[in-house]
């Protein structure tokens, strides 16, 4: 697929999950988009919006402290010696849920909101069809896997290479070690 094709079928998807109503408890129509470049190397992946979101939009966001914490993440990491700004691995980041729900909040009906939203989660991996899947906490992972977490595992899972990771939210510290250690992983992989 084309890059056109690509930002095509992309927007197509947005306009499908914006008049959505699947979730019983969707708090209003915004939804929450991925980002990055479109042909990407990688995909990390959380599970859904925080509540501090507040529909302004893109996932991983400046606004949460996940958000800024991804950022110092996504650009200390190294492939290859290298960071993404050097080598131009490229990345795109999402969630598996992609509105915002208070149930997802509060913990209970998650495996409910993801199982409703998975196909466009399985349609927004069509479009961009990454080498190597990051999954950020246990939530997103095990719903969509069935994989139990382990931080920096990797496992094959349908046509793609999974790795797992600390959602860039945890209350662990993200050391320098836990990053070398993902971007590591992520080297051996690519």
């Amino acid at each position: 697929m084309n890059l056109a094709e690509k930002y095509e079928k992309y927007a197509k998807l947005v306009g499908e999950i914006e008049v959505c109503d699947l979730c019983f408890d969707r708090m209003d129509k915004r939804i929450l988009l991925g980002k990055g470049d479109i042909n990407p190397d990688i995909l990390f992946i959380g599970y859904a919006p925080n509540e501090n979101y507040e529909g302004k939009g893109t996932v991983f966001g400046p606004y949460s402290t996940s958000g800024r914490k991804f950022n110092k993440i996504s650009e200390s990491i190294k492939v290859n010696g290298k960071n993404n700004k050097k080598t131009g691995f490229t990345y795109w980041v999402t969630n598996c849920v992609k509105c915002s729900c208070p149930s997802c909040h509060e913990g209970k009906g998650l495996k409910g909101n993801i199982e409703q939203c998975k196909k466009y989660f399985e349609e927004e991996l069509e479009i961009l069809r990454p080498k190597i899947l990051v999954f950020f906490g246990e939530k997103s992972l095990e719903h969509i896997t069935g994989t139990t977490f382990e931080h920096t595992k990797s496992f094959k899972w349908n046509s793609y290479v999974c790795i797992q990771s600390y959602h860039p939210g945890a209350r662990i510290r993200w050391d320098k070690k836990a990053i070398r250690d993902l971007g590591d992983k992520i080297s051996a992989i690519l």
